[in-house]
């Protein structure tokens, strides 16, 4: 008997080992700024703001917004903006949207403002939602791609983040003002339009949002108008930015879990046996060649490639319905300074689809089938140079998957090991800390999550972790000419997730 008592309309099978796969793709690092936030080892809970007189406006909005949808030359507008894919989904933020002309000499406000009630006031009511969204949700038998925008007239489900916490149906309305209602966790077998927030948009000026604030190196904001400045709170879902902007030059590595080619200083390192690789790129310290000592080299950094879950089950648990859209994860990198107390941290963005990191089949009635847990590669995400007299030895990786709902501070800490083998003008002696004295420094931070997003809990990489483990000789196809092939390290393990760091060049 099939299954489907999983949330997002899934059925799960039993539990598949998890495969390895060979992928590759070119890293690229650059520098950043940090800035101060962090998590600690409990989940927590779900917790939603659900205010009732947001939650009152966004239906009558929505109401307005389903009647408006008979408007054919309007439904391909909204088709067309969804496909643009601004934030990395399929949403269309209002505020960009709303002063759009139509051929009628309507803008897009004016054609919604014209399906309210006569006592309602359709600036005045999105007003009060600042980030709100259209979001076409990508199903098994509808998307945006897939709507025919001539005979298809979708309804309008409103995304209540309180009820879907407790379990309450999602109410729709229709082109003609009917409600209905359907299941968050049912897959949705007829055009369905969403009304949200934006999810991976802040507003800097009022720091509405899930998030207090974007990063730091955040570029332009997306939009700034007389109710808000809206940015990104992370570049990755900035898709105005060409990724040659995005990432600086590097040398061209490949990436997965082996490499055929590696960057000649961990090569020389690996061959050579040393105990601590890192210290060979960040400082040409090779004790086997001779080298006892160096000056830190600041044209190399850390970055992060991939992300893959642990087991399918976590479909379950970060896969809240079909509304929800692709993946916001967030990861927080937390160093301790190199005093008592201090602290240096920021935050990354990862964004991918369900089928970027889950095995999906879809049975005839539109059910998931959850196989098995994917690798899933992205455009390197770029961290800092791992200076370790700065950063210490170890550094904390605190991972969640991002849901909007009421903002709350979590307590962390996190520990490392600095030495004392740094003469006055930084230069280092011995492989690691050397022969030196060496000190534990503590420090507690804070990092912001939202009641609704998932805990992926955390892990840490560290200094001296292997950046090559193995080499193997295999023949390539097709003359079989033997390659190298070697396999890497380190892999950052929250139990939930597993991260891939790579070590690159930045010139």
């Amino acid at each position: 008997m099939k299954n489907r008592s999983f949330s997002i309309n899934s059925k799960l099978n039993t539990s598949l080992k998890m495969r390895k796969t060979i992928l590759l793709l070119s890293l690229i690092a650059f520098f950043t700024s940090c800035d101060n936030i962090k998590q600690d080892n409990s989940a927590p809970s779900k917790q939603i703001d659900s205010s009732i007189n947001v939650e009152v406006d966004r239906i009558t909005f929505s109401t307005a917004l389903a009647k408006a949808l008979q408007n054919e030359e309007f439904r391909e507008l909204i088709k067309s903006e969804a496909l643009k894919k601004f934030d990395g989904d399929y949403d269309i933020f209002y505020q960009k949207l709303k002063d759009v002309r139509l051929s009628s000499g309507l803008t897009v406000e004016s054609l919604i403002g014209s399906y309210l009630e006569k006592d309602a006031d359709i600036m005045k009511l999105t007003r009060n939602l600042p980030l709100l969204t259209i979001f076409i949700p990508e199903l098994s038998r509808h998307s945006a791609s897939k709507w025919d925008t001539k005979n298809e007239i979708p309804i309008v489900g409103v995304r209540n983040y309180g009820d879907l916490a407790v379990n309450k149906p999602m109410k729709t309305f229709d082109s003609n003002g009917n409600e209905g209602s359907l299941s968050y966790r049912q897959d949705f077998l007829r055009p369905i339009i969403i009304v949200k927030d934006n999810e991976r948009l802040v507003d800097e000026r009022s720091k509405t949002s899930r998030l207090s604030s974007v990063n730091t190196e955040a570029h332009e904001p997306y939009l700034v108008n007389d109710l808000g400045q809206f940015a990104f709170w992370d570049n990755t879902f900035d898709k105005r930015i060409p990724e040659k902007e995005k990432y600086a030059r590097i040398n061209d590595l490949t990436d997965g879990f082996y490499d055929t080619e590696l960057l000649p200083d961990i090569r020389e390192a690996f061959e050579n046996g040393s105990s601590c690789q890192r210290d060979n790129v960040y400082y040409r310290i090779l004790p086997q060649l001779g080298r006892n000592s160096g000056v830190y080299r600041p044209n190399f950094a850390e970055a992060l490639t991939s992300i893959r879950f642990s087991d399918k089950s976590m479909f379950n648990y970060v896969m809240d319905d079909a509304t929800d859209g692709n993946f916001e994860f967030q990861v927080t990198i937390a160093m301790t300074g190199a005093a008592p107390g201090a602290i240096n941290s920021l935050n990354k963005g990862i964004s991918c689809s369900r089928n970027d990191v889950f095995s999906l089949t879809v049975d005839p009635d539109g059910y998931f089938i959850v196989n098995d847990t994917k690798l899933h590669l992205f455009e390197p995400i770029p961290i800092v140079g791992w200076n370790i007299k700065t950063y210490g030895d170890t550094w904390k990786f605190v991972v969640q998957e991002l849901d909007p709902g009421t903002t709350t501070t979590v307590s962390s800490s996190v520990s490392s090991t600095f030495g004392t083998n740094f003469t006055n003008n930084d230069t280092k002696t011995g492989i690691g800390f050397g022969t030196s004295t060496q000190q534990v420094f503590n420090s507690g931070f804070n990092y912001v999550t939202t009641g609704a997003s998932d805990a992926l809990f955390d892990g840490t990489a560290e200094y001296c972790q292997p950046l090559v483990t193995s080499m193997s000789t295999y023949p390539m196809p097709p003359f079989g000419f033997p390659v190298n092939l070697y396999s890497h390290g380190p892999q950052i393990t929250t139990g939930y997730v597993t991260l891939n760091m790579r070590t690159a060049q930045l010139w």
